[in-house]
């Protein structure tokens, strides 16, 4: 428990931006090692890929970008398909505000979306995995640059989905108390886009608009009319959201500008209503500057798809822990970019604001759940238990005492029950 926390804490001490995480990747690989594994380093330039189960598993795991690898043969000939639980490592470009003693180090750098914690959580999860080698193959990636920087296309496109039929994933979610796993049987979170807009006018003296073309007035009338694609263009049985995030525009009170610029996002969770929105954004802004008699030119990306779960992969996590809370948000997640069919769960509290990202270590600990839905690979059989104990000390006790007479105790959800007195309730998942 102590070592899950302090993995993390140690993670958000030295965070690294994307295709930066050289550090993070070391001491990945170095703890996969440890686990007799055989890593793949350098993976989308900085991430970590790990086979176990079979023996077959580790060319596949150690190829190269452009290399092949003979598919894991089952019993009776075929391909073995492989499980793949997945982390991302990357932090984000932001100060951390905040006098935490396991603050970043890193001026203008912090793990402000949890992916220290995502690491942490799957480095936990390998070390239990791997102590009792599964029946079939599993994968255990350490993707980097998640935040909008192209990661998960990247591993995709250098192998790491190789015979895998199945994956994994995790993120660590504010709103939801300690112990509470967020899932939906469909999308979860949506696909992403970015635009920027140029509108060009004519410049002049704010005391003479007339004289002028105004693209700021052209500006603020375009932010209002895109605001329709959502009411008025979209189904109200779907979901969209155009956001404009920022101006730019105008260097004095008192003189109005040749041009402006503006830079927004657009976000949905179906195929047909994100191919619909470049157009329909493009009609609304064309039209709107045409009107206000100024030139506007836009440039439209699609950076994601939307993170889709296989219901069928829902379904059993939902029937593992029953209690669970639907979740949809337009957040963005490149994991829908690169898995084949993918669960996100969440169980976990943040404390305080995005820029004051803090996780106490009983949340961390409830993120082992993890572990559960692999029962089938595993083989042998999992035994639940509820326990209220004293403190987080007897806990501990009990956890080494299930190792002792031959379980892999995995604690998959644990919470205070009064804060003053420290006493603990906690669900034991034991696979034997």
């Amino acid at each position: 428990m102590d070592r899950l926390i302090q993995t993390r804490r140690d993670f958000h001490r030295h965070p690294e931006t994307a295709y930066e995480e050289r550090r993070t990747g070391e001491i990945v690989a170095t703890r996969l090692r440890a686990l007799g594994l055989s890593p793949r380093t350098g993976l989308a330039e900085t991430g970590v890929l790990a086979d176990a189960g079979t023996a077959a598993g580790t060319a596949a795991a150690t190829k190269g970008a452009a290399g092949t690898a003979a598919a894991t043969k089952g019993a009776a000939g075929t391909a073995a398909a492989r499980l793949m639980l997945r982390a991302d490592m990357d932090a984000l470009p932001v100060e951390e505000a905040g006098g935490a003693p396991y603050a970043s180090e890193e001026p203008g750098r912090m793990h402000a979306c949890g992916h220290d914690g995502h690491m942490a959580i799957g480095l936990a999860v390998a070390e239990r995995l791997v102590r009792r080698p599964p029946a079939s193959p599993l994968r255990f990636l350490y993707q980097p640059a998640e935040e909008g920087r192209g990661g998960a296309q990247a591993c995709a496109d250098q192998g790491a989905l190789d015979g895998v039929s199945t994956a994994l994933g995790l993120h660590l979610w504010s709103p939801l108390p300690v112990g509470k796993i967020g899932i939906n049987r469909g999308a979860l979170m949506a696909a992403v886009d970015n635009f920027t807009i140029d509108i060009e006018g004519r410049g002049g003296h704010g005391a003479s608009p007339h004289e002028t073309a105004d693209p700021i007035l052209a500006a603020a009338r375009v932010v209002e009319a895109l605001q329709a694609v959502v009411s008025r263009e979209i189904s109200p049985l779907d979901s969209a959201v155009v956001t404009i995030g920022s101006i730019h525009g105008g260097t004095a009170f008192n003189v109005i500008p040749h041009s402006v610029q503006l830079h927004g996002t657009a976000r949905s969770f179906t195929e047909i209503t994100g191919r619909a929105l470049p157009e329909k954004i493009r009609r609304i802004v064309e039209g709107t500057a045409s009107a206000c008699g100024v030139r506007a030119k836009i440039r439209y990306e699609r950076t994601n798809s939307a993170t889709v779960n296989d219901p069928r992969i829902a379904d059993v996590v939902i029937d593992i822990f029953g209690r669970v809370e639907a979740l949809r948000s337009q957040i963005r997640q490149d994991f829908g970019q690169e898995l084949v069919v993918p669960t996100m769960g969440a169980v976990h509290r943040v404390l305080g604001g995005q820029r004051k990202y803090r996780s106490d270590g009983t949340a961390l600990l409830a993120d082992a759940r993890m572990c559960r839905p692999v029962d089938q690979s595993l083989g042998g059989e999992f035994e639940h238990e509820l326990l209220k104990c004293s403190d987080q000390n007897e806990l501990a006790e009990h956890v080494r005492e299930q190792a002792r007479i031959g379980g892999v105790p995995i604690l998959i959800g644990c919470d205070h029950l009064h804060p003053r007195s420290g006493s603990v309730q906690a669900v034991v998942l034991c696979h034997r």
